[in-house]
């Protein structure tokens, strides 16, 4: 809604907020999963009053390969870093509003770059905060969401995405995949966008 008004500066804002609470939910789920609530808040108030994502370096990323563990954790500090830019006012976002209205870009007239750019930030951040969601609960659940019974992948937007597409490869192993497994590598690959 707000990206159809025309508020992008207001939407990178929750998308921080998104990929803020995302980050710190994995944490405190990895840590404590069986835990309640109300345990789980008294354990990790500091982690959650702090405006820091450091914590993500706790992150256990098992449902992507080791090698590309590293690069999603880069990832999420870009998306954090570039949402973070629309926190606060700065100089360079007034030139930049100076600019896009010189060239005639009010809010709910962007250029077909800034939208472009700005889907491009949203589609990811989404897209590292299910990464993070699926991190976030026993594999098995991941793996009934990734996997029908027939094999097939999920049909869904994310479907594009680097990082679920290879948490949706974590699960080429089940026994519902073996038949078709071929296809469905090729599909996959075919589908990621971003």
């Amino acid at each position: 809604m707000l990206v159809t008004e025309g508020m992008w500066s207001v939407a990178r804002r929750e998308l921080r907020y998104i990929l803020e609470a995302s980050i710190k939910q994995a944490v405190v789920q990895q840590a404590r999963y069986n835990e309640s609530i109300p345990t789980k808040l008294n354990e990790f108030k500091a982690l959650l009053n702090s405006p820091s994502i450091s914590c993500k370096n706790r992150l256990e990323i098992n449902l992507i390969p080791i090698e590309k563990r590293t690069l999603f954790l880069e990832e999420l500090g870009k998306l954090y870093g570039a949402a973070s830019d629309y926190v606060h006012l700065t100089e360079k976002q007034v030139r930049a509003i100076i600019a896009a209205v010189a060239e005639g870009h009010t809010a709910g007239f962007e250029s077909p770059q800034e939208s472009a750019a700005a889907s491009l930030l949203i589609a990811k951040t989404l897209a590292a905060s299910l990464v993070l969601l699926f991190h976030s609960v026993p594999s098995y659940v991941a793996g009934d969401f990734f996997v029908s019974p027939d094999g097939e992948s999920p049909k869904w937007f994310f479907e594009r995405s680097t990082y679920l597409a290879e948490i949706d490869s974590y699960f080429d192993y089940k026994h519902e995949r073996k038949l078709a497994i071929a296809q469905i590598v090729e599909d996959r690959k075919a589908k990621v966008e971003f």
